[in-house]
């Protein structure tokens, strides 16, 4: 059943367990449980809930991809702004960062995010953090960075899928997975 494996990964993303979300949102010990054995979805409330507790849409919970087209042209906007910002073309740009710009058309038709490779070049060609270039984040500077890129770069090396999980997450999403990514980091820095 989808959900239950997307309620699952998102679990384990937060890294907290079943017990802890079930008593945040004051739900059932046996939801979980009773929505695998009878393979059935919560309640629209539910559901909603759950959503705004890990920062997905309900439409993640269910299928495990966001559509909503705010989100998806997001990065793409996002580009072109600070393209702007720089007083150069998305094309040259593209060129200086190191892809064509086949790709950014590609962005802009099919509201995709880039690739991890790509989103750390582009984050350090304008000098942006990758938070910015994810999340509805209005301001570029690095003030209260998440963590220098080349530190995130050892993150996604070490475990290769989370960028992908990153940029298939909501605005909310991303911002609650890098605000807890700064507690980890506060708390390794303290030890």
């Amino acid at each position: 059943m989808q959900f239950i494996d997307n309620l699952e990964f998102l679990i384990r993303l937060k890294n907290t367990n079943k017990n802890r979300m079930l008593t945040d949102l004051k739900l059932s010990k046996n939801s979980i449980v009773d929505w695998k054995k009878r393979g059935n979805i919560p309640s629209g409330d539910v559901l909603s809930k759950i959503a705004d507790y890990f920062g997905v849409s309900v439409e993640f919970l269910l299928n495990g991809k966001e559509t909503e087209q705010k989100w998806r042209s997001m990065f793409y906007n996002k580009f072109l702004k600070l393209c702007e910002k720089n007083e150069i073309k998305p094309s040259v740009a593209a060129n200086e960062i190191g892809f064509n710009k086949s790709t950014v058309s590609a962005w802009k038709r099919n509201g995709n995010n880039p690739n991890g490779d790509i989103l750390f070049k582009v984050a350090d060609y304008f000098n942006v953090s990758i938070e910015y270039l994810l999340t509805d984040k209005e301001s570029t500077e690095k003030e209260k960075p998440l963590i220098l890129n080349e530190r995130f770069q050892k993150i996604i090396e070490k475990y290769p899928g989370f960028i992908d999980i990153l940029i298939s997450l909501s605005p909310g999403g991303v911002n609650k997975v890098l605000d807890y990514a700064r507690l980890v980091m506060l708390d390794e820095n303290n030890q």
